[in-house]
């Protein structure tokens, strides 16, 4: 019995620095623990010098063990009541860390889809530029190939009776009609040179001008024999 009670005194003092020390560390409920186990310790001490004859036989020292064990499993279930609101204090903390940082990201990937949509639209408008300036310059090539290619008046100076239907692939083409007269000469020819758009427009523009050459330069009136000059001068033309 006095080993025991020796005991029981001894490892209830190691119970006060510990509490003492989690409470240090920023555990809020073993402030409870260590009222609850000072109240306990207090009750041991005076039931176990009561055993030993110190103090003398009361109701303090009869029924102090009851009566700090009382006190302790109330003041452990304020710290268990305690310990339940820091965990949702914690959880509530958590919950609004969570959403300012569910807010911060919206907001980061709103700010990276502005940015993309911005440089998507600068993109986007950039290519319509260049294509209105393509376009353009293309318009602009298209009435020039327009000049070269005889006029209304002209086709019907040499044909009273006809027609004429030009429906090219492209704005501009490869394909142009060509009319020309020389003395009591009148010639007509519609070409269809390699390629469509803008490089077919080119050889057209090349082999236009080769005709007018061949029967204005080289005074050819023999379709054979302007044929022939005109491929000699394309060929020329493209032989670099």
């Amino acid at each position: 019995v006095w080993s025991i009670n020796g005991l029981t005194l001894i490892l209830n003092l190691f119970i006060l620095p510990t509490a003492y020390i989690v409470l240090r560390k920023g555990f809020k409920p073993a402030r409870f623990f260590l009222l609850a186990f000072t109240i306990l310790i207090l009750s041991v001490f005076g039931f176990v010098l009561r055993n030993f004859g110190t103090l003398p036989s009361n109701f303090l020292t009869d029924y102090g063990l009851q009566i700090g064990s009382t006190f302790e499993v109330i003041l452990i279930t304020f710290a268990i009541i305690d310990r339940f609101r820091q965990f949702k204090e914690d959880a509530l903390r958590r919950a609004e860390e969570l959403g300012e940082f569910q807010r911060k990201a919206n907001i980061e990937l709103e700010k990276k889809v502005d940015e993309r949509t911005s440089e998507l639209r600068e993109q986007k408008d950039i290519v319509e530029r260049k294509n209105t300036e393509i376009v353009d310059s293309i318009q602009y090539a298209k009435r020039l190939q327009e000049a070269i290619l005889p006029s209304d008046k002209r086709m019907k100076d040499f044909f009273q009776n006809h027609f004429l239907l030009y429906i090219p692939k492209d704005i501009v083409a490869g394909d142009f009609y060509w009319a020309e007269e020389m003395d009591e000469w009148k010639f007509f020819a519609a070409a269809d040179c390699t390629g469509h758009g803008v490089p077919g427009a080119m050889v057209s523009v090349v082999c236009h001008n080769a005709l007018n050459r061949s029967v204005k330069e080289f005074n050819l009136t023999n379709p054979a024999e302007i044929l022939d000059n005109v491929r000699r001068l394309v060929i020329e033309t493209f032989a670099k």
